[in-house]
């Protein structure tokens, strides 16, 4: 089950448009801590990349996600949105991000 991050709090909020969003992943992610199917379940964050979270270095997600028990990261790689306008992201930043995602999931 992978959950969709857009960052810190504060621009995970602004991205989906409500206030309460981040609370209410951490919210998921402890009711699903609760349920007795956990142990069969792969939970993780998908972190959504885009041009408005781009400059989020990889230490601003690893403090938001370190005390989480997750079993995995991924990432996706958003370049248009909802207005139909293409977005061109920095694709070094997105390998950078991809790259410790998967020293992450190595560990």
């Amino acid at each position: 089950l992978g959950l969709s991050l857009d960052g810190d709090e504060i621009t995970h909020n602004m991205i989906r448009g409500n206030r309460d969003a981040f609370a209410n992943l951490r919210e998921t992610l402890r009711m699903l801590e609760t349920q007795s199917f956990r142990k069969k379940l792969s939970v993780g964050i998908n972190i959504t990349f885009s041009k408005r979270n781009e400059l989020i270095p990889w230490q601003e997600y690893q403090a938001v996600f370190r005390d989480w028990n997750l079993d995995f990261l991924s990432a996706n790689l958003v370049r248009s949105h909802r207005s139909g306008f293409y977005m061109e992201v920095n694709s070094g930043k997105y390998f950078d991000l991809m790259n410790n995602i998967n020293k992450y999931n190595k560990v």
